[in-house]
C-alpha cells in the first residue's frame, strides 16, 4: 500500500502526498478543518522522508527493522505518531457462499487469494462486488475495533524525520487530537490517541 507524505509548500501550508491511505472524503474533511492548510500531491517514499524532501510520511504499518537501520545509517531519528486504527475486513466475492471464517482460515485463504484483507474505511467507500464475512463470529464493528476483540486491526501512522515543528506539528496535533476525532470515527476507524 502506498504511503502519504507531508511536505511544506509555503509558509503556513503542508502538502499531503497521495490519498490511498485514507478515504478521500476523510482527507476532504481534514483539509477543511485542519489547523494548517493541507494540499494533495503524489505519494512519497521513505527515502523522501529520510533525505528531507518531505516533512512527514503516513504509513499503514510500523517500519520494519531494515527500514529503521536505513534511517539510523543516515543519522535520522524517525518519530511515529498513531493517529487512527482501522479494521482489516475479510472480504469475499458477493457470489461466495461462505458465511463466516476462522482467523486461521482467513490467513491461509488470503495467502491463496481466496479471500482478501480490505481496510474497512476503504471498503465502505467502494465495495466493488465484495462482501464482508465474520471472523470467528465477529464483524469489524466500531465496538469490536475499540474493544480489540476483532482479530485484524491495523494502525495508521505518521512518521516524522526528527521531532516535528511548525505546520507539520500543527497537523499532528490536529490528527491526534479532538479536531479529527469525529471525522475518524465517522469513517469507521478509531482515533489513535
Amino acid at each position: 500500500m502506498a504511503a502519504l507524505a507531508l511536505a511544506p509548500v509555503a509558509a503556513g501550508a503542508v502538502t499531503v502526498g497521495g490519498h490511498e491511505l485514507l478515504p478521500l472524503s476523510l482527507w476532504e474533511e481534514l483539509r477543511s478543518t485542519s489547523a494548517a492548510p493541507l494540499t494533495v500531491s503524489p505519494s512519497a517514499t521513505l527515502s523522501d522522508l529520510l533525505d528531507g524532501t518531505v516533512a512527514a510520511l503516513f504509513m499503514p504499518r510500523y517500519l520494519n527493522a531494515a527500514e529503521l537501520r536505513q534511517a539510523k545509517a543516515r543519522g535520522v531519528t524517525l518519530h511515529p505518531f498513531t493517529f487512527a486504527y482501522d479494521a482489516l475486513a475479510v472480504t469475499v466475492s458477493d457470489r461466495d457462499p461462505r458465511r463466516q471464517i476462522t482467523r486461521a482460515e482467513a490467513r491461509r485463504l488470503a495467502a491463496d487469494g481466496a479471500v482478501e484483507f480490505t481496510r474497512l474505511s476503504l471498503f465502505r467507500a467502494d465495495p466493488r462486488g465484495r462482501k464482508i464475512i465474520p471472523v470467528d463470529g465477529l464483524l469489524p464493528t466500531l465496538p469490536a475495533i475499540e474493544g480489540r476483540s476483532y482479530p485484524f486491526i491495523q494502525g495508521l501512522y505518521l512518521y516524522t524525520n526528527g521531532l516535528p515543528t511548525g505546520e507539520t506539528l500543527a497537523v499532528i496535533h490536529y490528527l491526534t487530537g479532538a479536531g479529527a476525532r469525529k471525522s475518524i470515527l465517522r469513517h469507521g476507524m478509531i482515533p489513535g490517541h
